[in-house]
């Protein structure tokens, strides 16, 4: 079955939580990334304005860890609070049950991408130094 159609949206914590709100130690960020059964990288492809709230369009490009199981193509919308600026690059999202998720319960945190960088690195030197 393919994921490609299904929209999630779900709460800024859920989006937000982890690398993208507080500094996050490296021993924090292999935890997580050692519970997370899927690891996903989604790029951010458009925004729209809806309840006068900015919604960001994230499209899953790349599995990191774990299945893919037809998940790439799958987008997942997120309001994108004003306070925290400019729209990202994308997001690293770790999941914390195998695919399909189909609920924000199934995910465990994200990082967000910025300028190309994740928690203070690229997003190659963040893969290749968690190896991703």
């Amino acid at each position: 079955m393919k994921y490609k159609s299904v929209i999630i949206l779900f709460l800024v914590s859920v989006l937000l939580a982890g690398c993208s709100k507080r500094k996050v130690t490296s021993s924090e960020l292999k935890k997580t990334i050692d519970q997370s059964p899927v690891i996903v990288y989604a790029k951010v492809t458009t925004n729209r304005i809806w309840n006068d709230k900015v919604i960001v369009q994230f499209v899953i490009v790349d599995f990191w860890k774990g299945s893919s199981s037809g998940i790439i193509g799958t987008e997942i919308a997120a309001p994108w609070p004003a306070k925290l600026g400019p729209l990202p690059d994308g997001a690293v999202i770790f999941y914390k049950t195998n695919l399909p998720a189909t609920s924000a319960a199934q995910l465990m945190s994200s990082c967000i991408v910025k300028g190309g960088r994740v928690v203070g690195m690229t997003v190659q030197e963040f893969r290749t130094k968690y190896g991703l």
